[in-house]
């Protein structure tokens, strides 16, 4: 009796390790080869938030496994979404990443840049700044706020609409992609 408890273990153990080296990749494993090794998540040192296969076709026979899949990172500065397709090969020690591409990305700001960041970027020294309008939409890339200044200049008070536009990339983070200012007002300042 003993014998053949020794024997079913054994046979057991080996079924265990036999379907464990024969298995491919698992879906947690291939997201994070492929970030490990996508230039947006190294670049920017992007955590691992989300994965999701969408297609998988394994072929034990041919020793290959093709996967299509959507991984999404983030850091404090912006999330990523990508979508990739993966050829995995089966070699004697296992699955390994053979190629990938990547179908398509996108990225999104997760700050807006604040009124202080905008003030502090205009092209002229205003006093009196303030928020006549503000347009963008959270979790965007592209912000503007439409502001009135004031300008005093000899004895002439000029009060200006100011338009400044904004933009995101990951490589710059926001900068000012346009600014327009136009006059709403002149006073003179005679005392």
């Amino acid at each position: 009796m003993k014998i053949y408890n020794k024997i079913l273990l054994t046979a057991v153990f080996m079924m265990v390790l036999l379907c464990l080296s024969g298995c491919s990749k698992t879906n947690k494993d291939i997201a994070y080869d492929i970030s490990n090794i996508d230039s947006y998540f190294t670049k920017y040192d992007l955590r691992l938030t989300d994965y999701k296969i969408t297609k998988r076709q394994t072929n034990d026979s041919e020793k290959t496994d093709y996967v299509w899949l959507n991984i999404s990172g983030e850091n404090n500065e912006f999330s990523y979404n990508a979508s990739y397709a993966a050829t995995y090969i089966k070699y004697n020690d296992g699955w390994y990443l053979e190629n990938y591409s990547l179908e398509k990305f996108d990225y999104s700001a997760l700050r807006e840049p604040s009124l202080e960041e905008a003030k502090s970027n205009l092209s002229k020294e205003y006093t009196d700044v303030e928020v006549l309008h503000n347009e963008g939409v959270a979790r965007s890339n592209s912000k503007t706020y439409i502001l009135s200044g004031i300008i005093k200049e000899n004895y002439i008070i000029r009060t200006y609409e100011i338009t400044a536009s904004y933009e995101y990339s990951p490589e710059t983070g926001w900068y000012k992609a346009s600014e327009k200012e136009s006059i709403l007002r002149n006073q003179y300042d005679i005392v």
